[in-house]
């Protein structure tokens, strides 16, 4: 193993050119999107070692530092010396953030990777609902961007099957014919490559192992040099094109981002479980709130013989000093999240339990332990799960040792909109599955942290999912090989 320090990386890729770099990284994120389709058992575990959090510090260091003015021979055998460099650092870090108070680090790492495969197709079919909602929503969106979402859309799929169907070389030969679309996430190299310096001479170049910027890669994955385009990362591809486009068109419209919220995204909810989950009854915010005389109701509600859950959903997710990992950034977020659980479980157990606002619409009294409820965020939080159950105890003020506590914990779960899919898209039944996870001691903060990230063996079963992923994949094969 090569003693080379992560502080000597600069150093060693001042010597290569930035266009080797980049097709080094794009053959590395094909193998990283397609590696679970290989028979090859060495290969399959050797890239799924290559996290895309490292892919992503490479290419940003590459950016900053690569200023060799041609290509050059061999130079493979540099990139894999640096890439092992920066997977050393990333394991330290990992080290260093499992004492952190306030992260727990698998779920922080979870959020920075952006790789999910299984993630793609869901981020696509979730946003083609949300940007075409309505009239409106499609008419700003074009006044916004210049461009429909539809033409978005396209590349999203373009992509994805190119790689699906191994036609890889249709990634480099047409990437041109879609210039006006990529303008929205192209960023010159030179502009990125200024932000990162600048960013490198008040931070140590190790920090760059976790630190992110306000327009990096992450939200800007076409890179242009020279009038050329270069898309190094796929799999980033579909956040831009996914959450950070909704920040994008939503920012500094608060009439627009709650529109989006109280009307997309809510009715894709009401959307999905209508078509995949079995359940009695199903009732809508606005028949909750007529119960109790609009004093404010959870977004959604189903009952299942003497049981019902009540579905809320939140646009919150971490932000840039969050992920950076201010202390008091990470506080805020966490007291946001106990405020959310504090809202549903005034629906579930005040509402609902006691005071049974909502028998003339549910025709049954229940229980408190037949009442559950699930928070879908929009992106998950690597926050500790137990820190945020502490906050919510407090704001409802309920005592560590109080019976209600560990109720909330065990009937109140969390899930980002992606896991929620992966329940909901192979119809498994959402109390069960929070039934199956109760955490009996309210110590356990592994099982608190863990239990939304399920493991899934059952196949995606969704009618209206497959159909619509069957019909793009054909469309898209003719696009792929139409000359």
């Amino acid at each position: 193993m090569s003693d080379l320090k992560f502080s000597e990386i600069p150093s060693i890729l001042k010597r290569q050119n930035i266009i080797d770099a980049i097709n080094y990284c794009q053959e590395l994120s094909v193998k990283r999107i397609d590696f679970k389709k290989s028979s090859d058992i060495e290969e399959r575990e050797a890239i799924d070692k290559l996290s895309p959090w490292v892919m992503a510090v490479f290419m940003n260091l590459a950016i900053a530092y690569c200023s060799y003015p041609v290509p050059k021979e061999n130079c493979k055998k540099t990139f894999h010396e640096v890439i092992n460099i920066i997977a050393r650092q990333t394991l330290d870090f990992q080290s260093s953030l499992g004492s952190n108070e306030r992260v727990y680090m698998p779920n922080y790492i979870r959020f920075i990777q952006r790789g999910q495969i299984e993630n793609h197709l869901f981020d696509i079919y979730r946003h083609k609902f949300y940007f075409n909602y309505n009239d409106l929503i499609v008419q700003t969106f074009v006044s916004k961007f210049k461009i429909p979402y539809e033409k978005i859309f396209e590349i999203a799929c373009f992509y994805y099957f190119c790689i699906e169907l191994k036609c890889i070389d249709a990634l480099f030969n047409k990437i041109h014919h879609f210039k006006d679309v990529f303008d929205v996430f192209t960023i010159k190299v030179k502009e990125i490559r200024d932000k990162i310096i600048d960013c490198l001479n008040t931070e140590p170049v190790e920090n760059l192992i976790y630190y992110r910027f306000d327009d990096d890669l992450y939200s800007k994955p076409v890179l242009e040099i020279n009038s050329r385009l270069y898309c190094p990362l796929y799999f980033l591809l579909y956040y831009a094109i996914g959450n950070i486009l909704m920040y994008q068109f939503t920012r500094d419209d608060d009439d627009l981002h709650g529109r989006i919220g109280k009307e997309a995204r809510e009715n894709y909810l009401i959307k999905i479980v209508s078509e995949n989950i079995k359940f009695d009854s199903i009732f809508v915010e606005k028949v909750l709130k007529e119960c109790h005389r609009n004093i404010g109701a959870s977004d959604l509600a189903i009952t299942m013989g003497k049981e019902v859950l009540f579905i809320e959903s939140k646009s919150t997710s971490p932000n840039l000093d969050v992920i950076n990992l201010d202390d008091d950034a990470i506080d805020e977020h966490i007291e946001l999240i106990a405020k959310h659980i504090k809202q549903i479980y005034n629906h579930m157990y005040k509402d609902c339990v006691v005071n049974k606002y909502y028998h003339s619409a549910f025709k049954i009294d229940y229980e408190k332990d037949d009442v559950y409820g699930i928070i879908v965020l929009r992106e998950f939080t690597f926050a500790k799960i137990e820190k945020i159950y502490d906050i919510a105890s407090e704001l409802i003020g309920i005592k560590n040792d109080d019976e209600m506590k560990k109720w909330m914990i065990n009937h109140i779960i969390l899930l980002d909109i992606n896991n929620f899919e992966r329940l909901v898209f192979r119809r498994i039944d959402l109390i069960s599955f929070i039934k199956k996870i109760e955490v009996e001691s309210m110590n356990d903060s592994k099982g608190l942290n863990e239990r939304c990230f399920p493991t899934l063996e059952k196949e995606i079963i969704s009618d209206d999912y497959l159909a619509f992923f069957n019909d793009l994949k054909a469309k898209t094969r003719k696009l792929i090989f139409d000359k």
